[in-house]
């Protein structure tokens, strides 16, 4: 019988970046040892456009307006899928792959660590086509972003063609609860910062950047990350007057500057990743967002 390859599906309802097409994921003994097709000796990334045409597919050599209805239905968007199948985890029967199904849909935990590693590959497919296309806004993906994920598996025809033998649909990761303040928060920062009565600073975008880096393992880049940050916090808000609130944080961001050059310079001079350097970033790019949070709050009352 023909091996059954499982499979994770998350469909966007945005453009990821990349062409569609099929691309090889190295395997651990690199893409040498890879067969040419890859189906069964190394993972695949399947990108599909599905529905409605992408704006880039537009079609028209001459782009024209026309009247636009009070209360016309939006137009319909195109579908972004991207399969990652697991040919390096190949079943040899269909025995074992109902088995492998049954185990990760009784498990949440399971279920999440597919997911998270799917996504990871799809980051890095979409980090490379960032970089290669000179393409800022193409961004990573969370886990809180595909609007379907499906998990399942099928023999090499279908999976090649995006198609399955059987599959199930992973419920949407929980969200967390919170507080009315804590829900009402962005909502008033965003009108008070339309206002003019607070602020949104360029090191708060810097920082949170770093964080994404310590999040997708790439603590290197995060602690250089944060170093920009810290110092381009501190050229934006120099000349202002903090409210009391935030003078004793504010006093001890300060005293901790050499801490975070440190951190900058381990990141320069470490040949690799590593997350105990990605907890001392989080915490110091932590602190530095508190303060700034509670200093735009105090503006809003």
């Amino acid at each position: 019988m023909a091996s059954l390859f499982p499979f994770v599906q998350l469909e966007f309802t945005h453009a990821l970046g990349p062409d569609a097409g099929r691309y090889v994921i190295a395997p651990d003994g690199g893409v040498e040892s890879a067969a040419p097709d890859a189906l069964g000796s190394a993972d695949l990334l399947l990108l599909e456009h599905v529905g409605a045409r992408t704006a880039s597919e537009g079609g028209l050599i001459r782009r024209k307006t026309r009247p636009a209805a009070p209360g016309e239905e939006p137009a319909p968007v195109a579908l972004a899928l991207a399969t990652i199948i697991r040919a390096t985890s190949r079943t040899p029967s269909e025995a074992d792959a109902q088995k492998l199904l049954r185990a990760i849909d009784s498990s949440e935990e399971e279920q999440e660590k597919w997911i998270a590693a799917a996504i990871a590959d799809l980051n890095l497919a979409i980090r490379a086509y960032r970089v290669a296309a000179l393409d800022p806004y193409a961004i990573e993906v969370t886990r809180a972003d595909p609007r379907r994920v499906r998990i399942g598996y099928g023999n090499g025809a279908d999976v090649y063609k995006g198609a399955w033998s059987a599959a199930i649909a992973i419920p949407a990761p929980r969200a967390p609860k919170l507080r009315r303040g804590e829900k009402l928060a962005p909502t008033e920062a965003v009108a008070g910062v339309l206002s003019g009565r607070a602020f949104a600073l360029d090191s708060e975008s810097l920082i949170m950047r770093a964080l994404l880096d310590v999040d997708q393992g790439r603590t290197r880049s995060a602690a250089v990350q944060l170093r920009a940050g810290y110092e381009m916090f501190w050229a934006e808000v120099t000349n202002e007057s903090p409210p009391s609130s935030v003078s004793e944080p504010l006093t001890k961001l300060k005293v901790g500057e050499q801490a975070v050059t440190d951190l900058a310079e381990r990141g320069l001079r470490e040949p690799s990743d590593s997350p105990e350097l990605g907890e001392r970033v989080a915490e110091v790019c932590t602190e530095i967002l508190s303060v700034v949070s509670t200093w735009r709050y105090e503006l809003l009352r």
